[in-house]
């Protein structure tokens, strides 16, 4: 997210005036930019831009990846021209064709292919979003938080985690601390530590919940148990406003809650910077 070099605030737009060219493929990736705040213009590199031609890039290499694959794949393909060319490629065993079976048969099923459907309607909506932004352009907006809200409604953590995070900032919603929090524990439900993080500093200050550093302490336990770092500093800083009785109720408040609360199977991805 691009920040204005004079307030530092992300508040910014894209202006709809373009860089005067000064060399062959000197602005490629700048454009200017205008700062809500200060109303300051200035150049800057084009983060979504970039972004876009990195996926765009990548999405090209999986395509022609995929494509070798499902090549070498089909049924009499031939070995490399280093192992002989001409000869078909080696039979494995038995059990290695029941555990390659397995395999194939666990990516392929209804679940894997929904949670990459869900994930697909995740990225999807926050170009959408961030297009939007850029643009200006309400309906933009409105699409890309439907497909996040969706992907969210899917259990998906990325998506309760982005979701929260807009509602917070009220970047392409209303503003709405009581819905973030609700976000946040949906995703802390599942065992993700971003989520139980970002609920503890909810409680810690208040927002969109009743303050109560003891559920803070509580939240921020877990978090910092199940790996998240910036979790453990902030619960130090909260243990020390603690009563003793206060902290001992929040250590078997979290103990109990710890017991119940899944184990993440995959770490969550933070939403981008700004977002």
């Amino acid at each position: 997210m691009e920040k204005c070099p004079s307030c530092s605030s992300f508040n910014v737009r894209k202006s709809k005036r373009h860089l005067e060219r000064r060399g062959p493929g000197v602005h490629l990736f700048r454009a200017l930019f205008r700062c809500r705040d200060c109303g300051r213009s200035f150049e800057a590199a084009d983060t979504l831009k970039i972004q876009l031609t990195v996926l765009t890039i990548g999405m090209v290499a999986v395509t022609g990846m995929v494509s070798a694959w499902l090549t070498l794949a089909q049924p009499g393909a031939r070995e490399p021209a280093e192992f002989g060319g001409a000869s078909e490629l080696p039979l494995t065993s038995d059990s290695d064709r029941r555990i390659r079976d397995a395999k194939e048969s666990q990516d392929d099923s209804p679940g894997s292919r929904a949670k990459a459907e869900t994930e697909a309607q995740l990225r999807e909506g926050l170009s959408l979003v961030r297009q939007g932004w850029a643009d200006e352009n309400q309906e933009t907006l409105a699409m890309g938080v439907s497909l996040i809200r969706s992907a969210a409604d899917q259990q998906l953590v990325d998506a309760q985690l982005l979701l929260g995070s807009l509602h917070e900032k009220g970047r392409g919603m209303l503003q709405d601390y009581p819905a973030a929090a609700q976000w946040y524990e949906r995703a802390a439900r599942q065992g993700d530590a971003t989520g139980m993080a970002r609920l503890g500093r909810m409680y810690l200050v208040g927002r969109g919940v009743e303050k109560d550093p003891v559920d803070a302490y509580v939240w921020l336990n877990l978090a910092a148990a199940r790996g998240n770092q910036d979790a453990e500093s902030d619960r130090d800083r909260v243990r020390k406003v603690l009563t003793p009785s206060e902290l001992a109720q929040a250590q078997e408040q979290a103990r109990r809650r710890h017991q119940s609360l899944p184990l993440a199977t995959q770490p969550s991805r933070e939403p981008p910077h700004g977002w």
